[in-house]
This record gives C-alpha cells, structure tokens and sequence, in this order.
C-alpha cells in the first residue's frame, strides 16, 4: 500500500480510508461542545485544527503545542479579550479586587502564572476548550478594533462570514497586521470584505490569507465533516 518514498498508494489510500475518517472525526464531540459553550461555527473550529494540525497534536517546536500549535501570544490573546473566560481563572487564585483591573494590570509575576495555566490545559480534555475560547477571544479584538476605527458595530460593517475570516486571520497573524489594515479601509472609505482587508495588510501579514482561506476549504468539506453532519 506504500510507494517506496512511504507515500500512500491508490490501494493504501483506498484501504486508510476507514482509519482516516476515524482519525478526522475522534474531537468531535468536543469541538461541537466547545462551539456551543462559547457560541462560534464548530466546522470553524475543526477546520482551524485541520490546518494547524491535521489531528496529530505533536509539532517540531517546543512554542507551539497541541491541536492548535497554541503559543504564548494566544494564551495573551485569550486572557486579555475573553473577559469572562479571565476573570473564571483569576479570580479563584488571586480574588476579585486584584483581578478586577484586567489581565494586562495584573503584576507580570501574576500574568506569567495565568499564561502558565493556560498552557498547561493543552494535551489534556480541556485543550479544545482553551482554543474555542481564545477564537472568540479574537472576535472580541477584532470588534474592538472595528469600532474603534469605524465608530460603528460590525454587522454596520460586514456580513457574518467576513467577520469570521477577519476573526480567524486575526487569531493567526496577530492584531498588528489585522489593525493595520482596517485603518487603511477606514482611511480610504473601501468596502470591509476579507478579500480588500489582505490587499490593505504589509506584506509580511499576507500569509494570513492562504490560512484563511485553507480553513474555509476545510470546514466546509463534506468528507471531512461527515461523521455527524453537523
């Protein structure tokens, strides 16, 4: 079933296919659980772990982890703009007052310990949790950012699926590159689509684009999806 450099064969494709659908679909009870909790698209989510990923949570580098290659800059992401998700795991160790203020006000002893735990739900039954959170923790950034430059409310803006590429972009290429551009449409008076927004990004933020547009491919991929139709 193998070629000699280890490829896969028609025949061993043919006969991985069960392995592979098994192997593709083992998270999803916990993506579409996940998804619910934090209400994004659970077919966002998996396709977001397909393309970092492709299900094996092992990478070369020790920065980035698990399922979703997580990294310090998310755990970041995730404490600063999902408040709720924050205060949960503050408040437990360090008590409402201190915890109050914000993750970015917390003493930098305090922030490394939050990121610490954070980090260390990954590899375990809450890993698909801490990525779902951290995905709307993104969308919260990235709505911010919107108003703030535009004074106005996303759905003024753009439709639902722009503002989930913009989101997922967002989440891989940092708000640098994602604020960089919404100041040049704003600037400019173009239209907010996902496509106009990556020819306003530098171009080292560009590589945002194939991500995205991977993930998209992906979600909505039949094949890939087809365990539970959901």
């Amino acid at each position: 079933g193998l070629y000699a450099n280890g490829a896969a064969t028609p025949c061993g494709e043919r006969a991985g296919t069960e392995k592979l659908f098994e192997w593709q679909n083992k998270y999803d009870e916990r993506i579409y659980t996940a998804a619910l909790k934090y209400n994004i698209p659970a077919r966002l989510l998996k396709g977001l772990l397909a393309q970092e990923s492709q299900f094996w949570p092992r990478s070369g580098s020790p920065y980035e982890l698990g399922l979703g290659m997580y990294t310090e800059r998310g755990a970041d992401m995730l404490l600063t703009w999902n408040v709720s998700y924050y205060l949960s795991n503050c408040i437990p160790t360090y008590g409402t007052i201190a915890c109050s203020a914000g993750y970015s006000h917390l003493d930098p002893e305090a922030q490394t310990m939050m990121r610490r735990s954070v980090i260390d739900k990954i590899g375990t039954d809450s890993e698909i949790d801490v990525l779902a959170a951290t995905l709307l923790a993104s969308a919260a950034q990235v709505d911010r950012m919107l108003f703030n430059t535009a004074r106005a409310e996303p759905s003024q803006l753009t439709d639902y699926e722009t503002m989930w590429k913009i989101t997922t972009g967002n989440y891989y290429a940092g708000s640098g590159c994602t604020g960089t551009a919404l100041e040049r449409i704003d600037a400019g008076g173009l239209k907010l689509t996902w496509e106009q927004l990556v020819t306003q990004m530098d171009e080292s933020c560009r590589v945002a684009s194939r991500y995205v547009e991977n993930i998209f491919s992906t979600a909505f991929d039949a094949e890939l999806l087809a365990s539970d139709g959901r």
